[in-house]
């Protein structure tokens, strides 16, 4: 399995820090356009404005994990919401917003990576 981060030098020395399994090759780059379209999963960890690289982002079939405040309503799919704040991969289990239609995905690469995670539905448009 390939994952690719997309990260600052302080987050891209979290998920260095973070145990990674056997199998798992992961390729650290500063920008989505350098990033590899063959991965099967995406950590989009940049504090810029998420919503500029939505339409790259909505191309990708695979799961993007993104670091970010942002509605993930407005969001392409395949996005799933990950903590915004520093440390977050350290935690014991990480907490996921992500879509029923994407769960299954995002579920898979978690477990490749064995992260422990809890779902956080994404919440309806009236709540």
């Amino acid at each position: 399995m390939l994952i690719v981060v997309i990260a600052n030098g302080e987050d891209q020395k979290e998920f260095q820090d973070k145990e990674i399994p056997e199998g798992v090759q992961v390729q650290f780059v500063n920008s989505l356009d350098e990033a590899k379209d063959t991965a099967h999963a995406y950590f989009y960890l940049l504090d810029n404005d998420i919503d500029a690289t939505a339409n790259k982002i909505s191309s990708l079939s695979v799961p993007v994990f993104i670091k970010s405040g942002s509605d993930l309503r407005s969001l392409p799919p395949n996005v799933a919401k990950i903590s915004p704040w520093p440390g977050f991969l350290f935690a014991e289990s990480i907490q996921v917003e992500v879509g029923e239609e994407g769960i299954a995905a995002v579920a898979a690469v978690l477990d490749e990576l064995q992260w422990k995670y809890t779902h956080i539905p994404t919440k309806a448009s009236n709540d």
